[in-house]
């Protein structure tokens, strides 16, 4: 996967907790530490689970040394907390993520083959889906569809609900992966099959990654025109819900140089950088992409 898709990714899943909007990390992380404050002192496998997720969004945040520090409260507890299986898999979990955020994944993929193994030995499905969509992202392409094909078994198989949440998930996987060896009509089919999968289930935000994937696309197979007529949708969509998205102002932009409205072109690059700047993780990784954003915007004829 494209390392730009890699943060996006990881913010996209289902949310078994409702606590979480992908699309407003600051409120999550607000949200997850009043639950916490909640918790007694002395620890319990909630307070783990809780500050798992709160090392989840301060990674997706950008400050990975604050995830480390609440890992590292989530391991204390457990050494001094009976907890079950669930509970010591959030945490696996969420420390193999950071250390995919942390670019290491020769170090993440012990811990989420780790949590497989957990999961499919306790018959926790929704996490064993999940530690193998982890691997379908971070090992070798040669070995990332052996993984989702794993998923979705797991998924048709399994007699839980909740692990048909993910079907939306792993289509997106699925056509991530297609785009990335250039074959863009399948992606275009699987991010088809996401929308599908999520259709009617799930609330309007959560569409709007697999609708910006497919427009994406469609810019990739040079239908630009249909492209802009998505993402001005999605700017549209994302304005009535109060949401601000860099990523779809920077495919706005795109799209509108490619249309040669040059002058529509340097307002959403100016949004996108104005956005994205404000992205730890964005500006760790992608500060090329910064800079060509802000020398576009300011230049004049």
């Amino acid at each position: 996967m494209r390392i730009e898709s890699l943060q996006r990714s990881l913010a996209d899943f289902p949310d078994l907790d409702g606590c979480w909007q992908p699309d407003n990390l600051a409120w999550t992380e607000e949200n997850i530490r009043s639950l916490l404050s909640a918790q007694p002192e002395s620890g319990s496998s909630r307070s783990i689970e809780l500050l798992s997720q709160l090392a989840r969004v301060l990674g997706l945040r950008g400050d990975l040394t604050g995830a480390r520090v609440q890992l590292g409260r989530a391991r204390e507890l457990m050494l001094s907390t009976k907890v079950d299986s669930a509970t010591e898999l959030r945490y696996l979990l969420e420390y193999g993520r950071i250390l995919s955020l942390d670019m290491s994944p020769k170090k993440a993929a012990p811990v989420f083959l780790q949590a497989w193994d957990l999961a499919t030995q306790s018959g926790q499905d929704f996490f064993a889906i999940d530690a193998s969509v982890m691997l379908s992202t971070i090992l070798p392409p040669k070995l990332q569809g052996l993984w989702v094909q794993r998923a979705i078994q797991l998924v048709h198989r399994s007699e839980r609900p909740e692990t048909k949440l993910w079907l939306g998930q792993l289509n997106l996987r699925i056509g991530w992966q297609a785009y990335d060896l250039r074959r863009y009509e399948e992606a275009l089919q699987s991010f088809d099959a996401a929308l599908i999968a999520t259709e009617g289930d799930s609330p309007p935000a959560k569409t709007l990654p697999i609708l910006w994937s497919k427009a994406r696309t469609l810019r990739a197979l040079g239908r630009v025109s249909e492209s802009l007529a998505l993402q001005t949708s999605i700017l549209e969509r994302m304005q009535a819900l109060g949401m601000v998205n860099g990523h779809v102002y920077l495919e706005l932009a795109e799209c509108a140089q490619l249309k040669k409205d040059h002058e529509q072109a340097r307002t959403f690059f100016e949004l996108a950088h104005t956005a994205l700047s404000s992205d730890l993780w964005y500006k760790d990784n992608r500060s090329d992409e910064l800079d060509r954003m802000k020398y576009i915007f300011k230049k004049r004829h």
